[in-house]
């Protein structure tokens, strides 16, 4: 199973310290169903930072991985077609023998869990609370004024340390910083990297490899600078990058933990799977030498 606790000499003790792993779909292991109830409490209670998607239906927001229902529930076509009360009445597939798990879930239920498991958590005498990361599946599109502000009205019980907004269209971002600005944001490039960055060069030419990295460092710094032109007090918090990604821009020599730190934003990875058997070597060339490590690791299991 892969851990960082399984790294158990003085160096990687040291090191793992450093980062901490957040529960892909509020999955503690590769096992288990994913976005669980059951899973949300208990990772929010552990201190863990627990990571749900949410996807828009017609009048609601629906912790689904998306787009379409037959992925995850007894409903067929786009999220988007069906109304709340149709929502509900389907089943999700990872919970044929769970009645109260396999009703599907709306954001506003992932909120009060997270509300009770904090005030549990902290009633015990607990300081290392758990926080909630929402992966956003809504299309920029999506966004209407209308939906933001009801997306903003379902966060307003936590305070926004408890909270992180994460997508891959920094556009979307942008918008939900204005109703929602003191809310911790998430951003990942992947999407820029592979497809706006030219990839028509000689792949072993470590110049234009770092190029290609010192690219994607200023889009970044762009994306920030313009979030704040909107809405002074909105800040990119994290950004979030494929492990292989960030593998290769230390391999051309960027150490991108090091540099966004220094902007003032963390960097963490994805998504690392324990049933990988890969994923343990992975795991130790990303906590391996003098780089600046991820502060986070998406992982299953």
């Amino acid at each position: 199973m892969l851990s960082l606790v399984d790294l158990t000499d003085d160096s990687w003790q040291r090191r793992r310290r450093e980062v901490r792993l957040i529960w892909h779909m509020a999955r503690q292991f590769e096992s288990e169903p994913p976005m669980s109830r059951a899973n949300i409490s208990k990772g929010i209670t552990a201190g863990a930072t627990v990571e749900v998607d949410v996807s828009r239906c017609k009048d609601a927001f629906a912790v689904l991985h998306g787009p379409v229902l037959e992925y995850e529930t007894t409903g067929t076509g786009p999220i988007a077609s069906v109304t709340r009360a149709e929502l509900l009445q389907l089943r999700l597939r990872k919970f044929p023998e769970d009645e109260a798990e396999a009703v599907p879930m709306l954001l506003e239920e992932a909120i009060s869990l997270v509300i009770e498991a904090r005030r549990q958590a902290s009633n015990r005498g607990g300081s290392d609370l758990g926080a909630l990361m929402l992966d956003i599946k809504m299309k920029p599109q999506e966004a209407t004024e209308a939906v933001l502000e009801e997306f903003a009205a379902c966060l307003s019980g936590l305070p926004p340390n408890a909270l992180l907004l994460s997508s891959k269209h920094p556009d979307f971002l942008a918008a939900l910083g204005k109703h929602c600005p003191e809310v911790p944001r998430a951003y990942d490039p992947t999407h820029f990297v592979l497809e706006q960055v030219p990839r028509a060069y000689d792949p072993t030419d470590a110049a234009l490899k770092r190029e290609k990295w010192e690219a994607t460092l200023a889009h970044l710094a762009f994306v920030e600078a313009n979030w704040r032109r909107e809405v002074p007090r909105a800040r990119l918090a994290q950004v979030f990058l494929r492990y292989d990604l960030f593998l290769e821009a230390r391999q051309a020599g960027i150490d991108l933990a090091e540099r966004c730190q220094a902007a003032g934003y963390h960097i963490g990875i994805w998504t690392l799977d324990a049933s990988d058997q890969k994923a343990g070597s992975i795991l130790r060339i990303l906590l391996d030498g003098t780089a600046t490590l991820p502060t986070q690791i998406i992982t299953n299991g």
